[in-house]
């Protein structure tokens, strides 16, 4: 996912390289010609041509980054593929409140998927969420979604006393519950996050309820995922805010 736009001109430079490189190239190959008799210097400038074609490889490497970065700069979404499609669905946030597509439909949300009992890696899903909403620009139009695995527990007063110990923007970030084939509706078939409930027999402690994600996808004003990040990622707020400024149009 691409964090930067490269300046076009950095193209033109390297088109210019590539050629200085070619002339130098083809200089040395002539010398060589005429000094074949003294095997020693022979080696030393097939050695340094090798080295200039390596070093020519690498401008054409770089032309190409380039070019796709020129692209990018053309086109914001160029370089961020479709995973899938979110459709409707119809879900309650935390304040009991009904909960749609609509409600999301037209902006860019950031969306994953957790339990409030969940002993293991929620509660730094959840505060890496947190972190990430504080530091993004107050002013930029995104949205948070984080959905329960475990409808049956996770009632809307649940989820809100969950959340209230990471000090939520609650006008930009929702906790979603509901019935089990609508959460599965957004969370598997739409975002492609997993949440499958683990058997009796193969828990390893009582707070062991479930396997989920533990990524956060991107979602576009269509509905679209188009990209996935690793809570883990020391880079992720720099990620993720290029990735919202690639799907939010130009302001």
């Amino acid at each position: 996912m691409s964090a930067e736009r490269t300046n076009p001109w950095h193209a033109v430079w390297l088109v210019l390289g590539i050629c200085v490189v070619g002339i130098v190239t083809a200089f040395i190959l002539t010398q060589s010609r005429r000094t074949g008799g003294l095997s020693q210097d022979g080696q030393a400038l097939q050695s340094r041509i090798d080295q200039l074609r390596k070093e020519n490889d690498s401008l054409r490497d770089l032309l190409r980054e380039a070019n796709a970065q020129l692209a990018l700069h053309q086109d914001g979404n160029a370089s961020m593929p479709v995973y899938s499609r979110v459709g409707n669905f119809q879900l309650t946030n935390q304040h009991g409140k009904p909960v749609t597509f609509a409600n999301y439909k037209g902006g860019v949300w950031l969306a994953n998927i957790v339990f409030t009992r969940c002993p293991g890696p929620c509660p730094l899903m959840t505060k890496g969420m947190a972190d990430l909403l504080q530091s993004l620009p107050k002013d930029l139009p995104v949205k948070f979604v984080t959905l329960t695995t475990d409808p049956d527990h996770d009632t809307p007063e649940r989820l809100k006393s969950f959340s209230e110990t990471y000090k939520p923007d609650y006008t930009r970030w929702a906790f979603l519950t509901g019935s089990k084939t609508e959460l599965a509706k957004l969370a598997v078939e739409g975002l492609k996050l997993t949440g499958v409930e683990k058997t009796a027999d193969t828990r390893t402690s009582a707070a062991d309820l479930f396997i989920h994600s533990t990524i956060m996808v991107i979602v576009d004003a269509q509905g679209q995922v188009r990209g996935t990040f690793e809570f883990t990622d020391a880079e992720l707020s720099g990620k993720v805010l290029a990735a919202i400024k690639q799907l939010i149009p130009a302001r």
